[in-house]
């Protein structure tokens, strides 16, 4: 599970975060949001501080958007309260005093992850995507299976796509290094996939993480990190449709 909690007295500006949050979680199941316009009580219990015998639960990720300055509130210190319990948590901060408060956070023991202007929050889409990938690499999902006589065992954020073996009517698990044969046909495999798979073809499901831009429409051809292109798009699909599909959450 991962949670994004942000605080900001201004709902305005609350309503900008979300717009941005929303870019990157649309299909992301495990995700949930919170948004407080004070560091209030109801603040204070969702990040486990009223009960000092209560741990945060090493399955929940945190990921905090703080604003520096609420009411007579200090961000900065509440960011230092939520380290001192959370020693995981992404903390990012918002401030229209840019330069003033950088490097006050900067001086102090805080690790903190970004540092947003409210000036141009349109940055923490950005901050939000790199946060999520690198949260999806410290959680390896491995499959381990028999097949025919011989154990697997698949990481799957390590796959570039997976495929139809139409030739053995078996399903294909392809990284940069090796291939796997799985008896499960795709629409099955899907199902056990991390978020960041997405089926762009019918014979194809392929990784965002390491899938490379340009895609060719014309071609109809995805280009993978370790320079493997594969022609992985249907011709169902519109030029926006696979623009979309093809966008890293």
């Amino acid at each position: 599970m991962i949670q994004i909690i942000t605080c900001d007295d201004s709902k305005e500006l609350l309503a900008i975060v979300k717009q941005e949050i929303d870019k990157i979680i649309p299909d992301q199941k495990e995700i949930e949001t919170y948004y407080f316009s004070s560091y209030n009580s109801e603040f204070w219990q969702l990040v486990n501080y009223n009960n000092v015998n209560e741990e945060v639960q090493p399955s929940i990720t945190r990921i905090y958007i703080l604003d520096i300055v609420v009411q007579n509130d200090s961000g900065i210190d509440v960011a230092r309260e939520i380290r001192s319990r959370d020693t995981q948590a992404y903390i990012l901060f918002l401030s229209a005093h840019e330069q003033e408060y950088k490097d006050i956070i900067f001086a102090s023991t805080i690790r903190y992850y970004a540092f947003v202007s409210k000036d141009n929050v349109s940055l923490l889409e950005g901050h939000l995507k790199n946060i999520m990938k690198e949260i999806r690499k410290s959680r390896k999902h491995t499959l381990a299976y028999w097949e025919q006589g011989q154990l697997y065992v698949v990481v799957l954020e390590d796959l570039l796509y997976v495929t139809t073996d139409k030739a053995n009517k078996k399903t294909l698990f392809v990284s940069a290094n090796d291939s796997y044969p799985y008896r499960e046909p795709l629409k099955k495999v899907k199902k056990i996939l991390p978020p960041q798979f997405v089926k762009t073809h019918r014979a194809y499901i392929v990784n965002l993480d390491h899938v490379v831009p340009p895609f060719s429409f014309q071609k109809k051809t995805i280009t993978f990190d370790n320079g493997e292109t594969i022609k992985g798009i249907s011709s169902m699909l519109r030029r926006d449709e696979v623009e979309k599909l093809l966008k890293k959450k």
